[in-house]
């Protein structure tokens, strides 16, 4: 009689202590996160360049015609509607805010996928750790639109673990379809490849039909060669061909074990339909909406597509995919067949997913006393994780035959979830392609949840058998969380004490933010230099958007940029020469230790070292001021070569690098 009300209550208490350590694993989490996002700025001021571009466009400026950008309109309305409803400014301080509840959010739903399917706390605490380390490098681009597309990839993912052959389903799609539409009108190749994988998946789930197979066949013809299409230029090159070699066998083996496993139908067309009805609906809001604020067709057309097909061209670097990553993929379609039919290459395949998550654990360990410099840099070892488990991604699917053929209702829980989830993985790290950088980190999101879903896998399939693998890899599983755990508290700890040691930048907008010594001292220096002097001003050789913002000056026109000297056009520079020249206390804010544009010339570019001399320095930084012999009738189109020797020179530095 006193049996199940005593074990009634000491389930719910350990309920309670199950949600209580995971409130407080969250908020060290983000205190470990806040942590790193203010102790932590980048050179190239991605950051400022997008706050900027923000604030243009909500005092009015018409986005791609008063306010450049490279980024679609759906991160411009839907930020300006938050800092209009919250009354908060679009500072430093609110953008990192803002970026903290991103990376917070994207952590959970990962974490909540993970829950989902697999019903263990100890890889949902694993997962929560691991993505939270993995997305690191948001630090480095605070506020940058491309925190709504990964929002939208890890709220489509956690969607897909409501898709169970019901009638809920066509709202759980109707939403995916909404978060696929913002994606694709923010950055529009991060949402082609996540409209497809969902477009593939649903497919995949959909009753066999002549209509279904023309549309799933096409979708998957179009996924096999788009990293081809798209990578094409540095096919040819040692270093170009690995990343769409490894992402063309993901897509193609994935398909392939699809048709394998036989999946059990759980959809009609009409669900692929209200995706694409639901996608084209709100893109289609979007871009009438934007044309209505005044941007024309042609323009938008620009912002959105153009603009980046002229930027590959202009700027690629290889992503850090390892040289014998293509033998991983020739291994890979090697294993694929003895591993649907057999359990001896899984077992292989999982315990590689075991030693590299626990790898890159450590390596997140050690990073935690390594400074973030730049979005660039490899952090976690995510070039391993992509170079090595990418072509094997299919292997989470495996266990939806061995549920299929024991009849397990479990199959409906997981059946879409785990299908979505390794599409999506499959085709995401693409948008590495053309500059990896924090891309990488972006790209490989779903990848990482896959690689902690294969250690479950191979948990849950050892269970009561006595070998080698049932004794090692639970035991790699319980150091994983502990040494996840121990890296949480360590980088929390260290990163307080670092934080609290570096000054303030006591700047507007900027109180919370505490950066070394030295860059604190330099960016006071030229923001107080820039007050005295200027009424406008421009950054060489990158934009510096941030001292905009810092000084209260406004920019010579809506043009501005990171890099601007490479994405700047000939007539947008000559736009700003006319506002320069239309001034009369003009400066040019010049950082000697900065790498130089890839374009040595250009209108804007000729103007100033034409012009301008250096009148004030401060370490590294100098600021320049038009020469008292300079004419203020400027003919830039006769200035291609004015720029003279001793300037050249003066400059050198930096273009060595």
């Amino acid at each position: 009689m006193l049996a199940k009300p005593w074990a009634k209550l000491f389930r719910h208490r350990a309920d309670a202590g199950v949600f209580a350590f995971a409130a407080l694993l969250i908020v060290a989490i983000g205190f470990a996160s806040y942590q790193r996002l203010f102790s932590a700025f980048a050179a190239y001021d991605d950051e400022g360049y997008v706050m900027l571009s923000l604030r243009q466009f909500m005092a009015g400026g018409v986005l791609y015609d008063d306010v450049y950008s490279q980024y679609g309109p759906a991160y411009y309305w839907i930020a300006s509607a938050f800092h209009r409803i919250t009354d908060w400014p679009v500072t430093h301080d609110v953008t990192r805010i803002k970026t903290l509840v991103v990376w917070m959010s994207v952590s959970l739903f990962a974490a909540g996928w993970l829950y989902r399917v697999t019903h263990s706390g100890a890889i949902t605490i694993a997962g929560l750790l691991f993505v939270s380390f993995h997305l690191e490098r948001l630090a480095m681009e605070p506020g940058h639109p491309q925190e709504l597309c990964i929002l939208a990839v890890a709220a489509c993912m956690f969607l897909g673990t409501f898709v169970r052959g019901d009638a809920k389903d066509l709202r759980v799609i109707f939403a995916m379809g909404v978060a696929t539409a913002l994606c694709l009108m923010t950055k529009v190749n991060v949402g082609l490849f996540l409209f497809l994988s969902l477009s593939a998946a649903l497919l995949f789930a959909t009753g066999r039909s002549h209509l279904r197979s023309i549309l799933l066949g096409s979708v998957l013809a179009a996924m096999i060669a788009l990293p081809i299409v798209i990578g094409r230029q540095e096919l040819l090159s040692w270093h170009g061909y690995r990343l769409p070699v490894l992402l063309t066998v993901a897509v193609a083996l994935t398909s392939w074990i699809c048709t394998r496993v036989d999946l059990k139908p759980i959809l009609e067309l009409r669900h692929t339909l209200c995706l694409w009805g639901a996608t084209c609906l709100v893109t289609a809001m979007i871009a009438i909406g934007t044309i209505a604020a005044g941007t024309s067709l042609a323009d938008l057309a620009e912002g959105l597509l153009f603009q980046h097909m002229r930027f590959v061209d202009i700027h690629y670097h290889a992503p850090p995919i390892h040289a014998l990553a293509p033998l991983a993929a020739v291994v890979a379609l090697l294993f694929v067949r003895s591993a649907s039919t057999g359990s001896k290459a899984i077992r292989v395949i999982q315990f590689v997913a075991v030693v590299l998550v626990v790898g890159s654990g450590i390596r997140h360990l050690i990073e935690t006393f390594q400074p973030l410099y730049h979005g660039s840099q490899d952090r976690g070892q995510i070039g391993l994780l992509v170079s090595y488990f990418l072509p094997f991604v299919w292997i989470i699917l495996l266990p939806l035959r061995d549920h299929l053929k024991d009849h397990r209702s479990a199959t409906s829980e997981t059946y879409f979830a785990r299908l979505s989830l390794c599409l999506i993985a499959a085709l995401q790290p693409l948008i590495a392609h053309p500059v990896p950088g924090t891309q990488m980190a972006i790209g490989s999101l779903a990848l990482v949840v896959a690689m902690i879903t294969a250690i479950h896998d191979a948990i849950e399939s050892l269970r009561g058998k006595e070998c080698f693998g049932s004794f090692a890899i639970p035991r790699f599983a319980t150091g994983l969380v502990g040494l996840l755990l121990a890296t949480m508290f360590c980088r929390g700890a260290y990163l307080w004490i670092e934080r609290e040691r570096m000054p303030s930048m006591d700047l507007d907008g900027a109180s919370r933010l505490n950066l070394p010594q030295e860059l604190v001292a330099t960016e006071r220096w030229t923001v107080e230099q820039l007050r005295k002097r200027a009424d406008t001003f421009v950054c060489l050789p990158s934009g510096h958007n941030s001292l905009y913002l810092w000084t209260g000056i406004e920019p010579p026109t809506g043009s501005n940029a990171t890099v601007w000297q490479d994405l700047l056009s000939d007539d947008q520079q000559r736009e700003i020469v006319a506002a320069l020249d239309a001034r009369e206390r003009v400066c040019i804010v010049v950082e000697q230790s900065e790498p130089p544009s890839l374009r040595t010339d250009g209108p804007l570019l000729d103007y100033i070292l034409a012009n301008f001399e250096a009148v004030s320095t401060y370490g590294t930084r100098e600021i320049w001021q038009r020469r008292p012999d300079a004419s203020t009738e400027v003919n830039v189109s006769s200035r291609a070569g004015a720029a003279d020797d001793t300037t050249n020179v003066k400059l050198g530095n930096s273009r060595a690098l």
